[in-house]
């Protein structure tokens, strides 16, 4: 069966086995404010659907298009203002792509089942996207949302093992949400989250072992802010301000970054980085708090200006090397409860600013490997607490320059 509809600005094509219904809503006098009513049942449907005006909507019962069946296509496509789409997609091998151009348009797409595919791209002003995935055992989905334009807001949810997200926004005002209150979970997940623009912001809940976080925040940044919290182990986290996840710098960004990264778990290897390297001068603060064994951290800030780096870790054989370069206030405090500990820090920078270090042991057995740089032709002062409990001895190296 194949059906064709155009009217109003609108056109509906599908090929499908299954039922169709399809609700057209319109006023005569006012006929961009039309609104499709959606309810699609069966295997094997292509669906199409486009609309072209202001004020349009795409909608079902209980408020969100219905699809029902596996291997569906479903196309979205809105060009104008006010559109929006709200869609529930139970399927096995099931598509939903949803492209809106246009000012303060909203996409919320959904999809229970397994190998789904969910795209959304916005092209405009005060976008908002949400991608919604499973109630738990949903596994191998793929979930995109790009986002070019101002004010833009992108949101996941998502419940099962395998998946991949990804989530691009370009412009001003971006802010990645909706993760903090519904974390995404399951093991084995991708999660990649790139922020080119102003007043960044991005904050994640994480629950689940073997999965990996990649953000980047960067352009003409002036304000960035992460913040993660992660529950599971062996994760691999990747989170950087400033500086690309390849390691070359854009030499835009302007800094006042702020980090704050909270993990629960064991065999943890978390890399974060904090570079300004537009020319201005401006404060950076980093935060980590972790709970767990044999985890990792590499914790970076360079700058021309004050850098505050805090690391908090109770558990044993953990390693945490902390680096505050370039010249400014450097100052970091470490506390580490447990046994068997390495730590590497350095603070350098050869013009205006002091350096500071505060350095808290507590373990009840076993060593700890302590190796401290200063470099400045300022103030430095560095101070360790700890009780070494090895009958060989702790090895404790400082260096000031």
């Amino acid at each position: 069966m194949k059906l064709l509809l155009s009217k109003l600005g609108k056109s509906v094509t599908g090929t499908h086995l299954g039922v169709l219904l399809i609700l057209l809503f319109f006023t005569a006098q006012v006929c961009e404010a039309n609104e499709i009513y959606v309810r699609q049942v069966g295997d094997n449907a292509d669906l199409t659907i486009s609309q072209d005006g202001t004020d349009n909507k795409i909608t079902g019962s209980g408020g969100r298009a219905l699809l029902s069946g596996n291997n569906t296509s479903t196309t979205f496509t809105q060009t104008g203002d006010n559109n929006q789409v709200w869609s529930y997609m139970s399927a096995g091998n099931g598509q939903q792509t949803v492209t809106q151009t246009g000012n303060t348009n909203s996409a919320s797409v959904d999809c229970h089942g397994n190998n789904c595919v969910q795209i959304i791209t916005q092209n405009g002003n005060n976008n908002a996207a949400n991608l919604e995935f499973g109630n738990g055992g949903d596994y191998d989905n793929t979930g995109t949302i790009t986002q070019d334009g101002n004010y833009n807001i992108a949101g996941i949810e998502a419940n099962g093992d395998d998946n991949t997200f990804v989530i691009d926004q370009d412009g001003d005002n971006n802010d990645v949400g909706g993760i903090t209150n519904s974390p995404i979970t399951g093991d084995s997940n991708t999660l990649s989250i790139t922020q080119d623009g102003d007043y960044m912001e991005f904050e994640g809940h994480l629950v689940g072992s073997n999965n990996s976080l990649t953000s980047f925040q960067g352009g003409n940044a002036d304000n960035s802010f992460i913040r993660v919290n992660a529950i599971g182990s062996n994760n691999t986290g990747n989170l950087r301000q400033g500086k690309k996840i390849d390691g070359t710098v854009d030499n835009n960004d302007s800094g006042n970054f702020e980090q704050y990264i909270t993990i629960s778990g064991d065999s943890n290897n978390i890399s974060t980085s904090q570079v300004n390297s537009g020319g201005t001068s401006s404060d950076h603060h980093m935060a980590h708090i972790i709970t767990g064994d044999s985890n990792t951290l590499s914790h970076l800030q360079y700058a021309d200006k004050k850098k505050q780096g805090f690391v908090e870790i109770t558990g044993d054989d953990n390693t945490v090397t902390l680096e505050q370069r370039n010249s400014g206030n450097h100052f970091a405090d470490i506390v580490l409860t447990g046994d068997d500990h390495t730590v590497t820090s350095y603070q350098g920078g050869s013009m205006l600013g002091g350096h500071s270090l505060e350095l808290d042991l507590t373990n009840a057995g076993g060593e700890y490997t302590v190796t401290t740089t200063q470099n400045s032709s300022t103030a430095q002062s560095y101070s360790l607490t700890g009780m070494c409990t090895n009958t060989a001895g702790c090895g404790v190296t400082v260096t000031q320059y």
